[in-house]
């Protein structure tokens, strides 16, 4: 035997329907986006808010948008669109803090690897 829909009390009959809750990205979609005039260098952002945490990097070839997000230490979410691929990887490093000593050679002895030493 089937069961008999009963409506909520207090709705006369008629069936209650709510709008659809936002999901958590889209809540925090509206806090996280920064102005599109407001486009920074990303050692400025890592001096400002600290070295990400984590940097991620989307690519998407075909409409030509290399995407990279960045959290910092202090809650800062970082967003920016970039026209090539590596545009969006030298952005991340900035963001990250790399780069300033990437090229930097060691002196002397430090440069010899320990186990090659008898």
């Amino acid at each position: 035997m089937a069961q008999k829909f009963n409506p909520p009390y207090g709705s006369g009959g008629k069936t209650v329907t709510k709008p659809m809750a936002k999901s958590p990205q889209q809540q925090m979609g509206a806090a996280v986006q920064e102005p599109d005039g407001d486009e920074q260098d990303g050692s400025a952002v890592a001096a400002e808010h600290g070295p990400a945490n984590m940097v991620a990097i989307e690519h998407e070839h075909e409409v030509g948008v290399h995407h990279v997000h960045s959290m910092h230490p202090d809650g800062h979410e970082h967003h920016s669109d970039h026209a090539s691929a590596e545009e969006a990887h030298e952005h991340g490093k900035k963001l990250a803090g790399v780069g300033a000593q990437e090229h930097a050679e060691p002196a002397g002895d430090e440069a010899e690897e320990p186990w090659g030493k008898e």
